[in-house]
């Protein structure tokens, strides 16, 4: 599996090519990548066994001192939840399903379970790996 970094300029959400992100967990660098033309940096790494794995993804390089600003960034969170290939999954959006309102209705106000939504995802999780799934802008 690969874990991926994508870098994007805050100025006009760019891919930002050129930057190298150490990745680590603990202590343990995993590795050093550099982003391609896509703004996205990859690095090959199999879980040990079923479970959840956070790693840390920090810039640590910059290819010029345009994007200096990017070395003050502190470190995003990475994680990994791997399971045996058996698992069986239930895949469930958010908006209007789960929570009873939209995106911009849960940044005013939170938004709101939907009607039994936490007794039926609670039923759910006892039976499956349930994945969240949803659209949210970049900016």
């Amino acid at each position: 599996m690969d874990l991926a970094v994508k870098l994007l300029s805050p100025r006009g959400l760019k891919p930002l090519a050129g930057v190298t992100v150490a990745i680590t967990r603990d202590s343990w660098v995993a590795g050093r990548v550099t982003t391609n033309a896509d703004g996205i940096a990859c690095l090959r790494w199999t879980p040990p066994q079923a479970g959840n794995y956070t790693f840390t993804a920090r810039v640590v390089a910059v290819p010029d001192v345009a994007h200096a600003e990017l070395l003050a960034l502190g470190p995003a969170e990475i994680l990994v939840a791997a399971r045996d290939k058996d698992t069986r999954f239930f895949v469930v959006d958010l908006d209007h399903t789960v929570v009873d309102s939209e995106f911009l209705r849960v940044l005013l106000d939170g938004g709101k379970p939907m009607s039994d939504s936490v007794a039926v995802t609670n039923r759910l999780a006892g039976q499956y790996g349930i994945v969240y799934l949803t659209d949210r802008p970049i900016c």
